[in-house]
């Protein structure tokens, strides 16, 4: 019988030698309790991982419906030459994206404010993702341990009043004034409606509609808040795994240890960097593009093995040349055309581009076409967006 290879060696050490998981866990919340004590303009103490747990449910169990989404979209595309790291990462994304849609399309025909349906569709969809997980196990942190520190300042932050952290950011002023005002006021409306006196609700507003959703599991939009930027931290958190991935992922090299080594040192990067600390505790949209972008490139580098270079950048530049291409017919048509219709019909054709470029293994015509497609009809759209925006302004404003 041939001996273990590395990666079944160190796969079965970590699995039953949880100890450093464990005091990672204790150094985040020691963390918490230290940076909290004696503040009296924020938490206090263990006050802070208590209100940690109690809004945290929210933000949790979409991640965990968007993991089942992900699922059911994983068994449609298939699987991919990626390691299981990798393509846990890929559905994990593709169930956020496709969730944040979903939240978008719900809230815009009224259903996103039904407190039974939403709580309904959310535990079915966790169920399924708690199921897809039920293979995966937690490997030791080793090198990654001190990430525990600003994982445990991300989170003390996140469970914070919003409006007073972060005086970079003006105290959250965009968060106050329209990620999360705008949730507030669609759940008070019942439905995603026009506002007129916040430009920012033209925008196509993905991440707006997931608080959306956990306004509606709450109940609340003000008890939801801090859920709101819980569902950011965990965002992140999914991004720096993704940036471990995509650091082992860079690696080309078939040494587990080495590729290992690299992937806690992409973890930590990212969660050392204070900015994203800083996004990563208000309810912002960078999180779901940090992950998202994370999770295209280890994809795409996870096809370089069984794909031609010059075959991904042609994928590439297609997206980018449909962009340019495509950018000036749309907006003259949305010039003689009501824009939102422009905007619909292209998020469809785009969705539709997209689940067919998915579905191909391999590069070839399809695949550049829809790549085409795709780029022309998504990334367009911020003109058109901004020249909605524009249409509902003064001169002067």
């Amino acid at each position: 019988m041939p001996p273990p290879s590395p990666r079944t060696s160190e796969s079965v050490n970590d699995r039953r030698n949880p100890t450093t998981l464990l005091i990672g866990v204790a150094i985040a919340v020691a963390t918490m309790v230290v940076i909290a004590a004696g503040d009296e303009r924020g938490l206090i103490g263990a006050v802070g991982v208590a209100v940690t747990g109690e809004s945290g449910w929210p933000a949790i169990l979409w991640m965990l419906a968007a993991a089942g989404l992900g699922h059911g979209i994983g068994l449609l595309i298939g699987p991919t030459s990626a390691e299981s790291g990798g393509r846990r990462l890929r559905d994990w994304a593709l169930g956020v994206a496709a969730l944040l849609a979903l939240d978008l399309g719900l809230g815009w025909v009224g259903i996103g404010t039904n407190r039974a349906f939403v709580t309904t569709m959310s535990l079915g969809l966790a169920a399924v993702g708690v199921w897809s997980l039920r293979d995966w196990r937690p490997t030791a942190p080793g090198i990654a341990l001190p990430a525990a520190i600003p994982i445990g300042t991300m989170l003390l932050a996140a469970a914070s009043v919003p409006g007073w952290l972060w005086e970079t950011e003006f105290g959250g002023y965009d968060a106050l004034s329209y990620h999360l005002q705008l949730p507030r006021e669609w759940w008070l409306a019942g439905a995603i409606v026009e506002t007129p006196h916040n430009a920012y609700g033209y925008l196509p507003n993905g991440v707006e509609a997931a608080f959306l959703h956990l306004n509606t599991l709450v109940g609340d939009p003000t008890a939801a808040a801090q859920s709101c930027q819980l569902l950011a931290a965990l965002l992140v958190l999914a991004a720096a795994f993704g940036t471990g991935e995509l650091a082992a992922s860079l690696m080309g090299t078939d040494r587990e240890a080495a590729r290992s080594d690299a992937g806690r040192l992409g973890f930590v990067a990212l969660l050392a960097t204070p900015w994203v600390i800083v996004v990563g505790s208000l309810a912002y949209d960078e999180p779901a593009v940090l992950l998202l972008g994370t999770a295209a490139f280890t994809t795409v580098l996870g096809l370089r093995d069984s794909t031609a270079g010059w075959r991904l950048g042609l994928v590439l530049g297609l997206l980018l040349g449909g962009a340019m291409l495509l950018q000036w017919p749309l907006g003259q048509l949305s010039d003689m055309v009501d824009r939102r219709w422009i905007l619909g019909g292209a998020s469809i054709i785009a969705g539709v581009a997209a689940v067919y470029a998915a579905a191909e293994t391999a590069a070839g015509p399809r695949l550049y076409a829809a790549a085409f497609v795709f780029g022309g009809f998504c990334l367009s759209q911020y003109s058109l967006v901004v020249a909605l925006i524009h249409d509902h302004l003064r001169p002067a404003e």
